[in-house]
């Protein structure tokens, strides 16, 4: 994790602490930017000391990673309170680009939510561009519109009140924010920096001189983000974390390369 995080003081509690735990300072800081905060700073928690392990930890009831808590807030929380914040996810996310005989470049991509955790997988990427930032970007999007597809209703709609349906099959679930570990500092750097909020706030318009590479697929990711925002107010942050330590999502994606480059290269039966 390089040099040494210097922890910060927990932030008083204001309201309802189930209602605010998520917007604590150690969480999140004051915003003195007009737009989203979009990466995380790891000191913002008041239990980091300079290892991830520090501030992430699995969960006891589904060995997904979470956000670690501190003893003081987890006892606010009541019967519920634990060493861990239940309604965040945390997802690491790699990604590998290599080249496969005559097939050319091919990608692949890993998410690991946590040690045993049933949302692990490796996963190809179609028909974009064979590129190692490309499958960053998709990869992303990906998962982000997977977790989407699982959230509750933030308020029942009339239609839903007189649905007579029942429940549906895969019940829905509570979160407040979703972090997403990386190693790439072009995915975190280009999602969230000053250009890029210029090319947003400009309609995603410009002209081929200054064309951004990948540009559809930001725009996508993108969007992705702003329908957590904007729908459910869930920020969605990137921590950057140093190359070599996603070691579980890039073995996810080596396995799913290797899968590919079989079906690729060995005769079909």
């Amino acid at each position: 994790m390089g040099d040494p995080i210097q922890p910060r003081p927990a932030a008083a509690v204001p309201g309802n602490f189930i209602a605010d735990h998520c917007r604590r300072k150690h969480e999140r800081p004051v915003r003195t930017i007009s737009h989203p905060i979009r990466v995380y700073d790891p000191k913002w928690n008041e239990l980091c000391h300079g290892q991830i392990s520090d501030i992430i930890d699995s969960c006891d009831c589904c060995s997904d990673n979470k956000l670690r808590i501190g003893s003081e807030t987890a006892g606010k929380m009541g019967a519920n309170g634990g060493r861990v914040d239940g309604d965040t996810v945390v997802v690491s996310i790699a990604t590998l680009c290599e080249k496969i005989g005559d097939a050319g470049m091919r990608a692949a991509c890993g998410a690991f939510y946590g040690p045993g955790s049933a949302k692990n997988e490796g996963f190809n990427v179609p028909s974009l561009p064979q590129t190692k930032q490309a499958a960053d970007i998709y990869a992303t999007t990906s998962i982000l519109e997977d977790i989407l597809k699982y959230l509750e209703p933030a308020t029942p709609t009339k239609q839903d009140k007189n649905d007579k349906r029942g429940t549906p099959d895969k019940p829905g679930i509570r979160l407040c924010k979703v972090l997403i570990l990386t190693e790439s500092p072009a995915l975190v750097q280009s999602i969230s920096s000053d250009e890029f909020w210029v090319w947003k706030d400009g309609n995603f318009e410009m002209n081929k001189k200054d064309a951004v590479a990948n540009g559809k697929l930001f725009m996508a990711l993108d969007d992705m983000m702003e329908k957590f925002w904007d729908q459910r107010k869930i920020p969605v942050w990137f921590w950057l974390v140093e190359k070599g330590t996603l070691q579980d999502a890039k073995g996810l994606a080596s396995k799913r390369l290797e899968k590919i480059e079989a079906e690729l290269i060995l005769p079909s039966a």
